[in-house]
This record gives structure tokens, C-alpha cells and sequence, in this order.
């Protein structure tokens, strides 16, 4: 009796023994493996067995790797909804408001980061968020550049981080629209002037302004407008001299040098040029040979008056008569056969613009002298 109970007694071991050698052996099996699947298939097997806790552990750990390294919402939602209460509950939704962070910042619009706003009102990146849509607002505004855009930045944001460059803005634009006001006031009255002294008085009623120094300018550009507008009607044009193809376009007052008469060619060459005390450059020698002698100086007398391309390039064979282009006369200029004679000060310069129709007569005082011999006055 006593030998078979001991013999049971050394089955029963044998069989533990060997039961917890194989659990063993098949843990260590899936550590090997060590994959998410290796593991539930060890856990199907030993649901109950001692290594439970510890593979259970493991493979969350596999599965939040596996989140980490796909990176999206959708990876990172898959982990939470399998461990509500994980051990990298917090990591994952730290890194889902990280990547909805990144999409408003890549989509960089108002609505993409009210939308992080709404999604999380206390997160990370709330003030950046709040920042970003108060420079995209400013952005707007400037792109716009009206004082109401600006008045509703400023309403919208009455400590915004802008509301100096908001506030200088608007002054800048409500005082050009009253520069532009009375510009346009100045232009009609430049308009009307019927001699010198009318000239002289309404640039010094308008002398605050700096458009007063481009008096003449403003005036020419007025009376070429309405050439272009209504047509040349009964005005004095030559219609023989024609606009040059690629010659420079200007703005110049064009006087002989030295004193006397002066053939304005279509082709010359610079010869020197002179600058004031600001480093402007104020006149260019022009003749037609390649020493200094009979030729014109191309000067200016306003600001808007120009002649670019001749500051910086040593030219010959230019041409001054590009499609556009308004010459002065101060003094006798020969050209096409016509003699000009410019015999107006300088706020009456006998002025002509160069278009596709000819040679426009636009305003001053002078005469011009036919291939003929007829003399015809201007501006008298």
C-alpha cells in the first residue's frame, strides 16, 4: 500500500515538474519571438500561468512601440482604445495633440488653428495657436492696406501685438488720401493757369506738399492724359517725326551747348556728366562727335523728371526719342527739318511728347519753324 501511494506521489512531481519545464521553455520561446503575436499565442495557451502579468506588459509595450513608429492619430487612438488606462496614456495623447499641432502649422490657416483651439482649449500649444492667428489676421490687413482692414485689426485686437504699425498705417493711408485729394485739386488749377505768375502762385498755396516740386510734371502728365483720352484734335503735332524703336524714354529739358543752335539727332554719345552736391545727377553732356563740341545738355529740373539708363552706362549711338518721352526746349533745337525755338521760362517751356501719332506739342511758350519757312507760335 505504502509503495503505491509513493509511486503516485513520484508521478504526480514527474508531471509537475515537466508541466512548469514546459510553461517555461514556451515563455522563453516568445521572449525570443518577442512579438506582439508570440506572446498571445503564449498567453492562449497559459492563460493562468505565473508570466501572465509580465507578457501582458510586454505586449502593450510591443503595441505602443508600434504606435510610435506609424506616428498618426490613428495608430496613436488604436493604442488608447486597446489601453484606456495604459502605462503610455498620456505619451499618446501628447503625441496626438503634437501631430494635430503639426497640420494646423502645415495648412497654416485661421481655421486650421481655430480648429486646434476647439480640439484642445487648455493645450500645448494654445498661445502659439492664438499668436499665429492674430499674425495671419495682421497679414490680411496688410495685404488689403485699407484703413478699415486696419480698424478692424485693431478692434479685434485692441493689445495686439501690431496695433503701432496698425495705427501708423492708417495715418500713412489718410494722409495720402488727402495728398491725393489735393493733388487732384492742384492738377485742374495747374490746368487752368493762364500764365507764369498763376503758376507760381498756386505751387506756393500747395508748397506743404511734396507733389509741389513736380509742379510742372504733374501738369504735363494732366494735358498727355487728355491727349490720349480725346484725341489730339486741333493741337499742333508733326506727325513726320516718329518715336524710335528701343531708344531710352525721358523726362528732360534739352538746351544747346555752347550757346546757339542745336540739331537734336537720333543717334549721340555722352560725353561727361554732372551731379550736385547730393549726388544726383543733374545734366549729360551729349554731342555728336567724340570730342566736347557742338551738342546739348539733357538736364533736370523737377524730381520726377528722368533719364535712368544714361546715369550709369558709357553710351553711344543713343537715342533720346523712346515712344513716351517729353523734351523741354530751352533755346533752338533743329530737328526733322523743323526748327524749335523754346522761349518760355521755366515754368513755360515749350514742351513736346514724343507718341505713335508724331511729335505733340503739349504746353509752353515758342515757335516752331516749318521745312518751308512758316512760323507757327505756341502758347501765346
Amino acid at each position: 500500500m505504502k509503495q503505491k501511494a509513493l509511486i503516485l506521489f513520484v508521478t504526480l512531481a514527474l508531471l509537475i515538474f515537466s508541466g512548469c519545464a514546459t510553461i517555461q521553455s514556451d515563455y522563453i520561446s516568445a521572449q525570443r519571438i518577442n512579438s506582439i503575436e508570440s506572446y498571445e499565442k503564449f498567453l492562449s495557451k497559459y492563460p493562468n500561468s505565473e508570466y501572465e502579468k509580465e507578457v501582458r506588459e510586454r505586449i502593450e509595450q510591443l503595441e505602443w512601440q508600434r504606435a510610435k513608429s506609424a506616428n498618426t492619430v490613428a495608430s496613436y487612438e488604436n493604442y488608447l482604445k486597446m489601453y484606456p488606462s495604459g502605462k503610455f496614456k498620456t505619451n499618446a495623447k501628447a503625441s496626438i495633440e503634437k501631430l494635430y499641432w503639426k497640420i494646423a502649422k502645415k495648412n497654416n490657416t485661421i481655421a486650421s488653428y481655430k480648429e486646434y483651439i476647439k480640439r484642445y482649449p487648455q493645450g500645448t500649444f494654445i498661445s502659439d495657436a492664438i499668436s499665429r492667428i492674430e499674425e495671419l489676421n495682421w497679414q490680411h490687413a496688410k495685404a488689403l492696406n485699407t484703413i478699415d482692414a486696419y480698424e478692424k485689426y485693431l478692434s479685434k485686437y485692441p493689445t495686439g501685438n501690431f496695433i503701432e504699425e496698425a495705427k501708423r498705417k492708417i495715418s500713412y493711408i489718410t494722409k495720402k488720401q488727402k495728398e491725393a485729394i489735393k493733388k487732384k485739386e492742384f492738377s485742374d488749377k495747374l490746368a487752368k493757369a493762364k500764365n507764369q505768375r498763376e503758376i507760381k502762385k498756386i505751387i506756393e498755396d500747395y508748397s506743404e506738399y511734396d507733389f509741389a516740386d513736380n509742379a510742372i510734371p504733374i501738369l504735363e502728365d494732366s494735358i498727355i492724359e487728355k491727349i490720349k483720352k480725346h484725341g489730339i484734335k486741333n493741337r499742333f503735332i508733326i506727325r513726320q517725326i516718329k518715336p524710335i524703336k528701343n531708344a531710352y524714354v525721358c523726362r528732360v529739358t534739352l538746351k544747346p551747348y555752347p550757346e546757339g543752335e542745336l540739331e537734336l539727332l537720333a543717334k549721340c554719345r555722352i560725353v561727361s556728366r554732372a551731379f550736385n552736391k547730393q549726388g544726383f545727377l543733374t545734366a549729360i553732356l551729349v554731342c555728336r562727335g567724340p570730342s566736347i563740341g557742338p551738342g546739348f545738355l539733357v538736364t533736370t529740373e523737377y524730381p520726377a523728371d528722368s533719364y535712368y539708363k544714361l546715369m550709369s552706362e558709357d553710351l553711344k549711338d543713343f537715342s533720346l526719342m523712346g515712344k513716351g518721352s517729353i523734351h523741354r526746349i530751352d533755346g533752338k533745337v533743329k530737328h526733322g527739318g523743323y526748327t524749335f525755338i523754346g522761349e518760355g521760362d521755366q515754368y513755360n517751356r515749350l514742351t513736346f511728347v514724343l507718341l505713335n501719332q508724331g511729335y505733340i506739342y503739349v504746353r509752353g511758350i515758342g515757335r516752331v519753324i516749318t521745312p518751308t519757312g512758316k512760323t507757327i507760335k505756341l502758347g501765346y
